[in-house]
């Protein structure tokens, strides 16, 4: 079985964020910072998945495993890029997502990397 139809069947939404963050580490991005959302603390602003850095560049990385992507997870992004007071956000999802969204995302300093490119960006780890 391919690694797509792994992630998309076999494993949930936390190591999907795991797998993820291996990925982007072999892309070039470090360092790559984890929020575990099963950690309960007193920061209300702890729900990014991830921050990570590339090229002296700070992103916020969004992970959504078997979701749509809507304008809701985009603004989500922008208020994670907005207290995390960085200018990129990446979301990484294994569905298909809009070209409406795509373009809205782009126009907010979002890249979204969907099921159209996820299989590419994870040929790294083979």
């Amino acid at each position: 079985m391919e690694d797509i139809g792994i992630i998309d069947n076999f494993i949930d939404s936390r190591e999907f964020r795991n797998y993820i963050q291996a990925v982007l580490l072999k892309h070039g991005y470090f360092p790559v910072t984890l929020d575990d959302a099963r950690l309960s603390d007193d920061d209300p602003t702890n729900d990014n998945d991830m921050l990570a850095k590339k090229d002296n560049v700070m992103y916020t990385v969004q992970t959504y495993l078997n979701k749509k992507i809507t304008m809701r997870e985009i603004e989500e992004t922008v208020q994670d890029m907005e207290r995390e007071k960085v200018g990129f956000g990446i979301i990484i999802s294994n569905d298909e997502v809009s070209v409406n969204a795509k373009e809205a995302a782009a126009r907010l300093n979002i890249t979204i990397i969907d099921n159209e490119k996820i299989e590419e960006y994870i040929e790294v780890m083979k």
